[in-house]
């Protein structure tokens, strides 16, 4: 299993996309996925949620990439590790 870990600060604009490109061909099981949700004022966690079969979300009210890298590594539990920003 790869983990990803996505920061995602008001990407609500381009989180689905990112997702779902990332998810297009990934057997089930074969990523963990954490978008981690940083001082988010638009509506990114819920747009994220919607993959909530194959994603988790964690949200922070703290506005920090750096922080929510961090916090997105206390949530995945294998390596390799890619950190991905939402907008690629």
């Amino acid at each position: 299993m790869t983990s990803i870990v996505i920061p995602a600060y008001n990407e609500g604009a381009v989180i689905e996309r990112c997702l779902t490109t990332m998810l297009a061909d990934a057997k089930p099981g074969e990523l963990e996925i954490v978008v981690v949700c940083n001082g988010c004022k638009d509506d990114t966690a819920d747009r994220a949620r919607k993959f909530a079969d194959r994603v988790k979300v964690v949200e922070t009210p703290v506005g920090s990439k750096i922080g929510a890298l961090n916090l997105g590594d206390d949530h995945v539990s294998s390596f390799p590790r890619f950190y991905v920003d939402a907008d690629v």
